[in-house]
Parts: C-alpha cells; sequence; structure tokens
C-alpha cells in the first residue's frame, strides 16, 4: 500500500535538528513505533518515520474513522508531544476547534464536548 500524507499539514514539520535527532536515532535504535494508518494509507501519525524510513516502514491500520476522527487522532497523537512555539500552538488550537466543529456536524449527539475534548487530547475548555 501506498502511504499518503493528507494529514501532515495539521501540525508543522520537525525543526531541522528535531528531524536530524529522529533519524539518528531510528538508525540507532530501529523503528519502535508503527507509523499509523488508516485503511486507506493515509498516515495519522508517524509522517516523519514514514518519510526517513521509506519503503522499510512498519504500520499499523486503525480502522472505521470518520474524517473528523481522524483528524483529531493526529491532533491527540501529536499536540502534546510535539515541541511547538507559543504562535504555532494557538495555530493549532484553532485547527482543532475547526475539527470539533466537524465531529459535532457528524454526530451532535454522540460528541459531546467532554468526548470532543477527550478525543482531541485536549482539556475540555479548549473546545
Amino acid at each position: 500500500m501506498k502511504l499518503k500524507t493528507p494529514y501532515a499539514d495539521l501540525l508543522p514539520p520537525l525543526a531541522t535538528e528535531e528531524f536530524e535527532a529522529l533519524k539518528a536515532d531510528l538508525k540507532a535504535n530501529g523503528q519502535i513505533h508503527a507509523v499509523l494508518v488508516d485503511d486507506e494509507g493515509n498516515i495519522l501519525d508517524g509522517h516523519h518515520r514514514a518519510r526517513i524510513l521509506g519503503k522499510n516502514v512498519k504500520t499499523e491500520t486503525i480502522r472505521g474513522l470518520s474524517e473528523g476522527e481522524k483528524r483529531a487522532f493526529v491532533f491527540r497523537a501529536n499536540f502534546m508531544r510535539r515541541n511547538l512555539s507559543p504562535s504555532q500552538k494557538t495555530d493549532a488550537r484553532e485547527l482543532m476547534l475547526a475539527v470539533a466543529e466537524q465531529l459535532r456536524e457528524e454526530d451532535p449527539k454522540k460528541w459531546t464536548q467532554d468526548r470532543v475534548a477527550a478525543t482531541l487530547g485536549v482539556d475540555r475548555t479548549t473546545v
């Protein structure tokens, strides 16, 4: 399956130093965590690892997510562990609000504020 990166722009790319550190770690220790993809081969978590490892990358498929859930998954998997500047965090939070709205439109009964916050991996006050 050819991997695609339609969600890579939800968060900024790694800084050059961070990317090089990841590359060195993968060379020294190998791939510890699978790159997570949806059932169409879209990378949800690990597009930098996939870029570095190329066709040798190990993947794990997450199935059954709606489009909003896929975007929320990207934030939950990456937002807290990434070293983002204050302005990058502000930009990401604006995108999170759009995802929260998308989830609410998909199913308002299912997607309460508490559930949306938990799915995004943020405090309820963020949404």
